[in-house]
């Protein structure tokens, strides 16, 4: 999805010369790593595989309709597990917060 020229402006508005140092890139860099993605799955449907970013990246969400269960995929060493599973749900006519 291309970014529209508003969004570009507000985030030069919101970025400090510091915050650009502390993720060691460029205003226009950061800008052309900013991306979404949309993501849709029938009901009960899982992903094939966890989202992932490159390293200080984020993946933000949004639930629209129904529910998920989210958790963080921890590994140490050869060994994975789940932490912080719940489950989201959204109720009909009442907006979301989005979540991370």
């Amino acid at each position: 999805v291309d970014l529209s020229q508003g969004l570009r402006t507000e985030v030069n508005k919101t970025l400090g010369a510091t915050d650009l140092q502390y993720i060691d890139s460029s205003c226009d860099d950061l800008l052309d790593r900013i991306g979404c993605h949309l993501v849709f799955l029938p009901s009960g449907a899982k992903l094939q595989a966890p989202l992932q970013t490159a390293p200080g990246g984020l993946v933000f969400g949004m639930l629209v309709y129904g529910g998920v269960g989210r958790y963080k995929l921890l590994k140490s060493g050869k060994t994975k597990r789940k932490a912080g599973e719940r489950v989201e749900r959204q109720i009909p006519n009442v907006r979301n917060n989005a979540w991370l």
